[in-house]
């Protein structure tokens, strides 16, 4: 059943966007030549993702929330957006990214100001939004944050378990070693 369901899921994207393509904002030669993404090529992407990722194109309320940032100072400019639903979707979105030639970039907000995003031309967004995680070890002294994890939640977390973390400025040429949780 899994297989049919990603059977239909790719034929389904695939079909959507080979009849709206022509009117998505998106040059029909911004990925080498073709509309977002080689159809072909994108198929053979969501072949391999879980049936938890999403993949949104231009023209969508979900691409619109997935690519709006707080400035608008030189801002990326992505084709499409995956949204993973597990880490091994991260990997297979890089590998597919990397076999096309295509830049990439992982975020799990909006924020960044930096120049050097607007540097970003076309690409492949990979909004972790869906990987947010926060597990407290048994241990109490470690806690493994998933990528997609916004700072409230991890804060929350830690205090309803009676631990706190925080953050410091470290001076040049100095070292932290901060091994254990706080309580």
């Amino acid at each position: 059943m899994h297989w049919f369901k990603t059977e239909v899921l790719a034929a389904v994207a695939v079909s959507a966007v080979t009849s709206s393509c022509a009117s998505l904002p998106v040059p029909r030669d911004a990925l080498q030549g073709t509309c977002p993404g080689s159809i072909s090529d994108l198929t053979k992407l969501v072949k391999k993702l879980s049936n938890a990722t999403k993949i949104y194109f231009p023209g969508s309320d979900e691409f619109t929330t997935a690519t709006t940032r707080w400035s608008v100072l030189d801002a990326p400019k992505v084709n499409f957006v995956v949204v993973p639903g597990t880490e091994n979707d991260v990997v297979e979105t890089v590998k597919y990214a990397n076999e096309q030639a295509l830049p990439f970039l992982a975020f799990n907000t909006a924020h960044g100001a930096i120049t050097t995003l607007g540097k970003m031309d076309h690409g492949v967004e990979i909004y972790m939004d869906q990987l947010s995680s926060v597990k407290l070890a048994e241990d109490g002294q470690t806690v493994t944050i998933g990528g997609g994890t916004k700072s409230k939640l991890v804060t929350d977390t830690l205090w309803a378990a009676g631990k706190q973390t925080g953050k410091a400025s470290i001076p040049k040429n100095t070292e932290l070693n901060y091994t254990d949780l706080q309580q």
